[in-house]
């Protein structure tokens, strides 16, 4: 065989695996002419001249939705459009939001979900959108002003805030959306205040929405307030996401966790149930007869968005996207207490890898307080250590990354949720110098204070080994090299 004709089979292999990975669906989208009839529709809602979208026109109780009648690739792209609130007929508070929806619900064009805080995508009349991912925005001042991650029409009411960008400043908002298999970055910016919002979601779309390609669209939603609100200057552009640069710090499942601090949704709400669900508090230490620890989501009926996330849902820290954590059972230990009357705890790694960085969600009652670690790693590697490492106290700290919004009084058994956006909790990074022996336990033991501090979650960034030889590289791309066998015998 001839060297051309090599290089006309190398060059079809790669055609064929561009055209596995992207799927069929290739064409961009720009503005709403592939666009079907607009769902719930009435008054000024709908297309404007091809090139914008009133999802919503200044009246309560209002849905929409409109999608793409081409399907399109999922698997790498990029997105770009303008988002404008405007205020409606309800005075200073407006709603609700919007949302961009890649979707596969059986109702294809059709697919609509409800209104108020659904935004026109969660459960309502309509129904919600599922085998979906939607990127939410709102504009609701009775919640947080902000944006959040929607799958299969979850709508969390507990948005992550934007700052310092607000929708409400009623300036046109530039949104880029751009996924490159893995993490979806999100960029926000208001170019007439100067102010812009960046956010990571490690997500995976294809698997979200069960298949390579999705229809692509918009929802919109008001409720006892409303808003005019517009999409504009649409865009989508398959295979075109590029990969963000951040490190990405994700839950690392850990077990010795010494004392159980949550209470947990499924306990009574009374002070027996209350102390029945909880060994200690963060108020008093090793003790369930009094003072206020936390609680999970759901055990205060009165506040369901107030308290800790559900046990084992990742959940992105407030103030760095960077970060994601994952709490422990809250039926069983679920954190390390450390005071001036604890010892050591060793947490142990379920599964053994190199790390980068390390990250500790924890907050002190009291505090602030200081706590030293050390970091074991495997095939006999020295340890690290890190001493004066500082937690806040739960109360009134900013950069925060996550706020509860409540907390259990133990010695009562009732809900304690009107403190101002308190407790909260924060994130405390450490850096590695040993990047390649796997870390294998962390030693966390109290240095100072008079208060105690707890640590419900570690998160680290993993250092992932390159493969050993070029052919495992080559092979994870779906390329084959052919090699000409030389005309030439070899003597020896």
């Amino acid at each position: 065989m001839g060297r051309s004709r090599y290089r006309l089979i190398i060059a079809a292999a790669l055609v064929l695996t561009s055209a596995g990975y992207q799927g069929s669906a290739l064409a961009q989208e720009t503005g709403f002419g592939d666009f079907g009839a607009v769902n719930g529709a009435t008054g000024a809602i709908g297309y404007i001249g091809g090139t914008s979208f009133e999802l919503t026109d200044a009246n309560n109780s209002e849905a929409s939705s409109g999608f793409a009648n081409t399907l399109q690739s999922v698997t790498n792209f990029s997105v770009s459009f303008t988002y404008t609130e405007l205020q409606g007929s309800t005075g200073t508070s407006q709603a609700d939001g919007i949302t961009f929806v890649l979707q596969n619900d059986s109702r294809g064009v059709t697919a609509l979900g409800g209104t108020g805080g659904s935004l026109g995508y969660g459960a309502g009349g309509g129904g919600l959108i599922g085998s979906s991912v939607a990127i939410e925005l709102n504009a609701y001042s009775g919640q947080i002003i902000g944006t959040s991650l929607g799958v299969n029409g979850s709508v969390n009411a507990n948005f992550l805030p934007t700052t310092p960008l607000d929708f409400t400043a009623h300036n046109p908002v530039g949104v880029t959306l751009s996924y490159d298999g893995s993490t979806l970055t999100e960029k926000l910016t208001d170019a007439t205040a100067g102010t812009s919002y960046t956010r990571f979601w490690t997500v995976n779309i294809p698997a979200m929405v069960g298949s390579n390609t999705a229809r692509i669209g918009f929802t919109g939603g008001t409720g006892g307030f409303n808003a005019v609100q517009t999409v504009s200057n649409f865009s989508f552009q398959p295979g075109t996401g590029t990969s963000p640069t951040p490190a990405i710090f994700k839950p690392i499942a850990v077990t010795g966790f010494t004392q159980d601090m949550i209470v947990e949704s499924t306990a009574p709400a009374t002070q027996a149930g209350a102390r029945a669900a909880a060994t200690a508090n963060l108020d008093s230490g090793a003790t369930n007869t009094g003072g206020d620890t936390w609680f999970q989501k759901g055990w205060d009926p009165a506040a369901p968005n107030a308290g800790l996330p559900q046990s084992g849902v990742p959940f992105f820290a407030e103030n760095d996207s960077t970060h994601s954590f994952s709490l422990a059972s809250a039926t069983g230990n679920n954190a390390v207490l450390m005071s001036s009357t604890t010892g050591t705890a060793t947490l142990s790694l379920q599964s053994p890898q190199a790390y980068s960085k390390l990250s500790f969600l924890d907050a002190s009652g009291n505090g602030p307080n200081g706590f030293n670690v050390v970091v074991h790693h495997a095939n006999g590697a020295p340890d690290e250590s890190f001493t004066g490492l500082s937690v806040p106290d739960w109360f009134n700290n900013n950069s925060n990354a996550l706020t509860v919004n409540g907390r259990a009084g133990l010695g009562s058994g009732s809900f304690d949720n009107i403190n101002g956006n308190n407790p909260r909790m924060y994130d405390q990074d450490i850096t590695l110098a040993d990047t390649v022996d796997p870390v294998t336990g962390i030693d966390i033991s109290y240095a100072s204070g008079t208060g105690n501090t707890s640590i419900l979650a570690v998160s680290g960034v993993a250092v992932v080994p390159e493969p050993g030889t070029v052919v495992a590289l080559m092979g994870g791309m779906g390329v084959c090299f052919l090699f000409r066998r030389s005309s030439r015998s070899r003597m020896g």
